[in-house]
């Protein structure tokens, strides 16, 4: 049982740090309703697995600390996958997800470049981020960040020789059209 526990703790922390740390490469799945689904599992997977994590360690100590850690992660968590909830129904229903948005693709080779327009609300700006996205699997995808700009928030691609050039439009009266080259 201790085997069991330990190595579904590991999996689970290891797959959200792995997600979460912002690594280079990322999992998502294709249908973007179901990446909020599964940041809910995962608020739902993690105390539980820290709450029995700690009580196979042994000490009959231990249950008080298990009870107050999990609790406070859970808590943490109750707040980040309701949300997460929230949201994915929402996009369920209306088959766009407004904080990531899609706005273009070029097929290149055996994937994409997609540029997506990101929204965190109200006290946040327009931001663009730039992803090579391979080709699904089973509803997964491997995905790549290649470039991101924080305060954009319309853009153009263009394929020059074995670039993507962006066209940024200008965020504010202040700035002017910036022109980035992305190597592919």
């Amino acid at each position: 049982m201790r085997k069991l526990v330990d190595t579904a703790f590991y999996f689970v922390f290891g797959f959200t740090a792995f997600n979460w740390a912002g690594w280079p490469i990322e999992l998502r799945f294709t249908e973007s309703h179901l990446n909020y689904y599964f940041i809910t599992l995962l608020c739902i997977l993690l105390p539980i697995s820290l709450f029995f994590k700690i009580l196979t360690i042994g000490d009959n100590r231990n249950y008080l600390g298990a009870f107050v850690l999990s609790g406070l992660l859970g808590l943490g968590c109750f707040v980040v996958g309701g949300f997460a909830y929230q949201d994915a129904n929402k996009i369920a229903q209306s088959k766009i997800d407004y904080s990531f948005e899609k706005l273009n693709e070029i097929k290149h080779k055996n994937g994409y470049y997609r540029l997506y327009r990101t929204n965190g609300g109200a006290t946040t700006s327009f931001g663009l981020v730039l992803r090579a996205e391979s080709e699904e699997f089973l509803g997964i995808k491997l995905v790549d960040r290649v470039f991101s700009k924080y305060k954009a928030s319309e853009a153009t691609m263009n394929i020059v020789g074995e670039n993507i050039e962006l066209q940024i439009q200008p965020y504010s009266n202040e700035e002017v059209v910036q022109s980035v080259l992305v190597k592919m």
